[in-house]
């Protein structure tokens, strides 16, 4: 193993995970002292719970775009088709950008909630889960979208498939061989 010493001359904070479960009918600090008891007993003040309200996810464009398209899928205007004016100009799909941060955490929550329940509740498996979304709902921000006038309920079919895809890859096993390997690609430059 590596070992290595922290310089004592600076305030350091850790931050651990510790696995919890409202099933379980204890508080999360007991919890703690019960999983960690040396460290309950060393630092019994300074233990800070952290949930939604005080480390929130952090938003940025990836997670914006995965918001922006689950709000359409959310409120079912996911499957608009190109329009062709009257004077033959061809207008695509287009939906505007969220540019409020709750806004955008309320739909990757709702989104979680509704269709990963199962999925354990912290910041690692909702950060896998949007930046696997987030690789494939880029799908939408291409021509085969932007410019459909075919399919219909493309959006919803693809969104559909999208969510389990990115559900199934942050469950992903390694440990054995039966885990899925087809995937579609979504990627234009792959």
């Amino acid at each position: 193993g590596l070992i290595f010493s922290l310089p004592y001359t600076e305030a350091w904070k850790f931050i651990i995970e510790v696995p919890y479960s409202d099933l379980s009918q204890v508080s999360v600090r007991e919890n703690f002292n019960l999983i960690l008891p040396i460290l309950s007993i060393i630092s019994p003040l300074t233990i800070e719970e952290i949930t939604d309200e005080n480390y929130q996810l952090s938003i940025d464009k990836e997670e914006e775009v995965v918001a922006r398209f689950l709000k359409t899928f959310e409120d079912q205007t996911i499957d608009p088709m190109l329009t062709i004016t009257t004077t033959g100009r061809e207008i695509p799909v287009s939906f505007e950008p969220i540019t409020n941060a709750d806004e955008c955490r309320t739909y990757i929550y709702n989104c979680i909630k509704k269709y990963c329940p199962e999925l354990p509740k912290n910041r690692i498996y909702e950060l896998s889960f949007t930046k696997f979304l987030y690789r494939r709902v880029r799908f939408f921000e291409g021509h085969y979208y932007y410019w459909n006038q075919n399919i219909k309920h493309l959006g919803t079919i693809v969104m559909q498939q999208m969510i389990n895809e990115a559900k199934s890859l942050t469950q992903i096993n390694f440990q054995d061989n039966y885990y899925p390997r087809v995937y579609l690609i979504y990627d234009p430059g792959f």
